[in-house]
């Protein structure tokens, strides 16, 4: 249930960022990084953040083998080391709790082309590949967290039967004891 609802927020966030991004006209435009090169006209790209964002929207919501089955579609379309649209669809993907991957499948640094300003990208794009860095980070954080957990949980179990059955043997030590008080 926390899963969802964390998942459901950062919907939210990454919806109202995106939205903030492409709606805000009357906010003075921000100079890119140093060294970058000039942003692509806005009336290119114009509907394309809005499509990335509905997208991530079905992406969380699929079914565990609907997403499986677009997570390997997206997968194989990635051309490595470019950024394209296929990276953030398939970090979209991963974000989805049903998908369930080794770990090895887990890691985020295919985006690490979309992450990098470049002349060729859009800077929205570009902010949207890195919240979805990010986010794929700490989920790989939690993983092994939970995983830690899990582990410790086992342990803590195990440790609590050797400590019942030595309160038992106690018990029992106890009692012999006693009897042997009483016979002398």
């Amino acid at each position: 249930m926390w899963a969802r609802q964390q998942n459901i927020c950062l919907c939210a966030a990454i919806l109202a960022f995106a939205l903030g991004l492409t709606s805000c006209g009357s906010v003075p435009e921000i100079s890119p990084f140093p060294g970058a090169q000039e942003q692509k006209p806005a009336a290119e790209d114009e509907g394309r953040l809005a499509q990335l964002m509905a997208y991530f929207d079905i992406a969380i919501h699929m079914p565990a083998k609907e997403v499986r089955r677009e997570y390997l579609m997206q997968r194989k379309l990635m051309a490595p080391g470019v950024c394209d649209e296929h990276h953030l669809l398939t970090a979209m993907l991963l974000m989805n709790p049903a998908l369930n991957l080794a770990k090895g499948e887990q890691n985020p640094d295919f985006l690490l082309p979309c992450i990098e300003i470049s002349g060729e990208q859009d800077l929205d794009i570009v902010h949207l590949a890195r919240i979805l860095h990010v986010q794929l980070v700490e989920k790989q954080k939690q993983r092994g967290t939970r995983r830690k957990l899990v582990a410790a949980r086992y342990k803590l179990n195990l440790l609590n039967e050797k400590l019942k059955a030595l309160n038992e043997k106690l018990d029992a030590l106890k009692s012999i004891e006693r009897s042997i008080r009483e016979r002398e």
